[in-house]
């Protein structure tokens, strides 16, 4: 029993360690930097940053791999992790369905009158307790701490613009700059941390 007890803290470890690349956070940062610029200056070409965000995932396998090796889990280990996400996957979904259901419904008058009523002078609100929950849930899944923050901020960012009545491009693009900017800080730090091995050719077909 110990001994499973530490596998799975040894594994748990190895997965986590490899959210220290600050990858995933430029990820996340580029994506909402993109949405928050196109909403500030109604310029919808903006939204190309998110392929920056996509590209920084694909880098994993150049940069954190070949300085940390690849592991591979044990089948449970694998299958709690593939069950994860598929949880994540759901929440998501069914997060941006609510909200599809809630605009709806706010489209055709369906929703009580005192909720209607809610919904329009605190939309920004309800939004951002999505969006939050879904960051929230994303950073339970893969057990990194300050993922929580990130949630944290993009839910402050739109309730700012929400109560200082401003648009909220500019609280989501201060925001995802501020996230960005951690991501490039954890990265700095990781690759000074984890030089890459001189002469050591990393295969990077799996």
């Amino acid at each position: 029993m110990t001994q499973d007890v530490d596998l799975k803290q040894i594994e748990r470890k190895a997965y986590t360690s490899y959210f220290q690349d600050g990858l995933t956070d430029l990820y996340g940062g580029f994506i909402l930097l993109g949405l928050g610029l196109a909403m500030l200056t109604d310029q919808i070409w903006w939204l190309a940053l998110m392929v920056i965000g996509m590209a920084a995932l694909w880098a994993r396998k150049r940069i954190t791999y070949p300085r940390m090796g690849y592991v591979r889990f044990s089948p449970q280990r694998e299958a709690r992790t593939k069950r994860s996400r598929i949880a994540a996957g759901i929440a998501v979904l069914a997060t941006m369905l609510l909200g599809v259901i809630l605009f709806a419904l706010v489209a055709t008058n369906g929703l009580p009158q005192w909720l209607d009523a809610w919904l329009a002078d605190y939309f920004l609100v309800a939004f951002a307790v999505m969006v939050g929950a879904i960051i929230a849930v994303g950073a339970f899944m893969v057990g990194v701490a300050r993922f929580y923050a990130y949630a944290v901020l993009v839910f402050a960012a739109f309730v700012a613009a929400q109560f200082f009545d401003t648009s909220a491009g500019l609280p989501v693009t201060i925001t995802a700059g501020v996230i960005v900017l951690c991501g490039l800080a954890v990265l700095t730090r990781f690759l000074r941390k984890y030089p890459r091995p001189a002469g050591e050719e990393f295969d990077d077909n799996r």
